[in-house]
């Protein structure tokens, strides 16, 4: 398999279609309707989470036409709390490759390929994952800073991630410690 992966700043609705079936295959929802999906997809792509244009990319490897793994990172706005400082952090959200593709490397390849735009300007990656041993063996690190969200409607000091870890690749010893805003809904 050709591990060559692309990077995409937009996608077109076969592609955003192909993604939503590709996420339902690996996180199945009880309710999945790709129309109303896709229309989620358009919204969210139109509104893109507080970040600018060229800012957002998708990293997609494909294999015979088809995508079989991908990776959506974005710039992103958090705070310390404690110290105000505010920096910008890349988000990694919606990883994953079908399931008959494990094992080969599809996973490690699109995600290298995000923390790639890792860098002077942009000094760390922070995301949450249900499979953190993957991702340490990539170079990052759990992290157990208390964080909120204080632009949520509902709680802004509700917990705004949903899997149970959050790590972050960057220097260890340059996360500070504390809670952290993440200025926006959890990705």
């Amino acid at each position: 398999m050709n591990l060559a992966v692309r990077q995409r700043v937009e996608l077109d609705d076969e592609e955003i279609r192909e993604l939503l079936n590709l996420w339902q295959r690996v996180w199945p929802l009880a309710e999945f309707d790709e129309e109303s999906d896709l229309d989620r997809v358009r919204e969210f792509r139109e509104t893109r989470l507080g970040t600018t244009d060229r800012e957002e990319l998708f990293h997609v490897l494909c294999n015979g036409g088809r995508i079989v793994g991908v990776a959506r990172s974005f710039l992103r706005e958090i705070e310390f709390i404690e110290s105000g400082e505010r920096i910008r952090v890349l988000a990694l959200a919606g990883v994953c490759s079908e399931p008959e593709a494990r094992g080969v490397g599809v996973g490690k390849a699109v995600v290298e390929s995000a923390f790639a735009r890792i860098g002077e300007d942009v000094p760390c990656s922070l995301f949450q994952t249900g499979v953190p041993g993957f991702y340490e063996k990539l170079g990052a690190f759990l992290v157990e800073n208390e964080f909120v969200n204080s632009k949520s409607a509902d709680d802004s000091s509700a917990r705004p991630w949903w899997d149970p870890y959050v790590m972050v690749l960057g220097e260890r010893g340059k996360w500070p410690e504390g809670r952290v805003d993440l200025l926006g809904a959890a990705y």
